[in-house]
């Protein structure tokens, strides 16, 4: 019986992922490509991730990639996914994030995550602080400072500036219930890191995130409805052989080895080829398969439609990460014949 399920809007994460014969450039110049082929497709946000000491990923700073891309896009949203809020003070996170949305009105997002790194990174990032805020004060802050809360912020005599009429959609990338919980209590969206999650009892578990979410939303500031996006890895391409030599390279990138540092750049289907994958290895690919789609546009609709009936989801958000620019179009492409 086919699966009926709700419009939901469609939206690409992107890695900025350097390829094999690539230079970071090259990479930067990649994601705008990307980006102008999503605006074009019709999907409604393209997002782009801040990795620190990643060889194979080329973005550090999403804000200043979003500002490139902006300006070369006609509607699309621009949104991080996500700045890393540990590290930063909450008052420029909002600062930067206003700038944006005083420039191109309606179209940034805000999307916040407190993955710290290693701790060389750590260190590296947060070497002067004595102390980190908590987590939940450092998200509200940011909301307050956002929509110029005067009286319910910390310190009550700053704005954060440009004053600006529209205010960035703010959303929490989480896997736990515990973020969930603050993403409802602070009236933002909640992005599901269902790609995060290393195997199908995980992922299932996950849909208690949700329920959390839904249950704790509290209208605020922001004006935002409850909404919520799931995450999922693809590897589409116009025949499933195609699809499974993509998939074959994100396999060997999310064993992670040596803090994913084994590769100073994506491994291409040749290298995947090559790579020697001990039992251990076998089994950490065949579990973590759960969070990747992989096949024709035919054999990934019903997937994605049972994941957006299973978790109530709003939006979905495509991640490419798979070994050349022309097959990320691709898989894009294919997506969009589907729904879009």
């Amino acid at each position: 019986m086919e699966v009926v399920v709700h419009v939901v809007q469609f939206n690409v994460l992107d890695y900025a992922v350097i390829d094999e014969g690539k230079s970071a450039e090259e990479a930067l110049q990649d994601t705008v490509h990307l980006a102008q082929l999503a605006d074009k497709l019709g999907y409604k946000r393209f997002w782009l991730t801040e990795h620190h000491n990643v060889p194979a990923f080329a973005c550090s700073s999403p804000e200043l990639l979003m500002m490139q891309i902006l300006n070369k896009t006609q509607n699309i949203a621009l949104g991080s996914g996500g700045v890393m809020l540990p590290h930063y003070s909450p008052y420029k996170v909002a600062e930067n994030f206003r700038m944006l949305a005083a420039l191109h009105p309606e179209r940034v997002d805000l999307g916040i995550g407190n993955n710290a790194g290693t701790a060389q990174v750590k260190a590296a990032m947060n070497e002067t602080k004595s102390h980190f805020l908590d987590y939940g004060q450092s998200i509200e802050d940011v909301r307050h400072y956002l929509t110029e809360q005067q009286t319910q912020q910390r310190h009550h005599r700053v704005v954060a500036q440009p004053s600006t009429t529209f205010i960035p959609s703010m959303w929490l990338l989480s896997t736990s219930v515990a973020s969930a919980k603050k993403a409802g209590a602070q009236g933002m969206g909640y992005t599901l890191g269902t790609f995060l999650l290393p195997n199908a009892k995980a992922i299932d578990k996950a849909k208690d995130s949700v329920k959390m979410y839904r249950d704790a939303f509290q209208p605020s500031s922001l004006n935002m409805v409850p909404s919520v996006m799931i995450t999922v890895f693809i590897a589409l391409a116009d025949s499933a052989e195609e699809a499974e030599t993509l998939a074959q390279s994100l396999d060997i990138w999310l064993l992670g080895k040596e803090q994913f540092a084994e590769f100073e750049r994506m491994p291409s289907p040749e290298t995947a080829q090559s790579y020697h994958c001990t039992e251990k290895d076998e089994r950490q690919i065949a579990q973590s398969r759960a969070r990747i789609i992989v096949g024709t546009k035919e054999s990934a609709k019903p997937q994605i439609d049972r994941m957006i009936q299973d978790f109530n989801a709003d939006e979905v958000m495509v991640v490419p990460l798979i070994p050349s620019i022309e097959a990320r179009c691709r898989a894009i492409e294919l997506l969009a014949e589907i729904y879009l």
